[in-house]
């Protein structure tokens, strides 16, 4: 959409992996040069240095508009990424987020009869699972005026789908080992159940939710701030 707007160039990316950085260069490679995005695969801190006053081969940089998608899924700071953004921006450069809620989403228990577990035990494991998917988004406000920015608006939407759980995705969501940085979802729920418990959820989602279809919820809120005053 960016690249549709700016047909004249300008369009900078950040690539959060690997992988992202090749798909987006495989969709710039049949653009012109001029219209190539910039793509830049350290984030946050190279594009900070080549923003700076003179600092690497483009000079000074600031931009009229950032947007992004679950930028901020991963952060437990919002304030400090909106600090970030704000020393990028133009006078009135504009923000646009959209962010995932998995919180106001479908959770996993949702999807499963709980009853075989008790009612104490399917109780932990709603709680220990809110507590996992964490913000609902309420804090999002403050954190743009508190990073000195001005709230434009913002606005929720639900999104429905029909989604295919696969044995794959739970024998990766029930993982317990600790090779991976994030933390899995039994990893978790593991400071709240006992194994067996543990264990027992674990059949159960894969004998009711095994290589079947369900309808998904993702709640996404859009969040657009703009920087000075007018």
């Amino acid at each position: 959409e960016l690249l549709r707007r700016l047909p004249e160039g300008g369009v900078w990316a950040l690539a959060e992996s690997d992988a992202s950085e090749q798909m987006l260069k495989l969709h710039g490679a049949g653009l012109s040069e001029l219209e190539r995005p910039t793509i830049l695969r350290k984030g946050y801190e190279q594009l900070r240095e080549l923003a700076g006053s003179g600092a690497g081969s483009h000079g000074k940089i600031r931009f009229n508009a950032v947007a992004g998608r679950n930028a901020l899924v991963r952060e437990d700071a919002p304030v400090e990424v909106f600090l970030r953004l704000k020393e990028l921006l133009t006078t009135g450069g504009r923000i646009s987020l959209a962010e995932s809620l998995p919180a106001a989403g479908t959770h996993l228990s949702e999807l499963v009869n709980l009853d075989s577990l008790g009612e104490q035990t399917a109780a932990r494991i709603r709680e220990a699972e809110s507590d996992l998917l964490g913000r609902s988004g309420d804090e999002l406000p403050a954190a743009v005026a508190e990073a000195g920015l001005r709230l434009l608006g913002t606005e929720e939407a639900d999104l429905r789908s029909l989604r295919r759980i696969s044995s794959a995705d739970l024998n990766r969501w029930f993982a317990t080992d600790s090779h991976s940085e994030r933390e899995s979802y039994a990893r978790h729920l593991a400071g709240s159940l006992s194994a067996a418990e543990l264990e027992a959820y674990f059949a159960l989602c894969r004998g009711q939710l095994a290589d079947r279809e369900v309808e998904w919820k993702t709640r996404v809120l859009f969040l657009f701030a703009a920087a000075g005053d007018t």
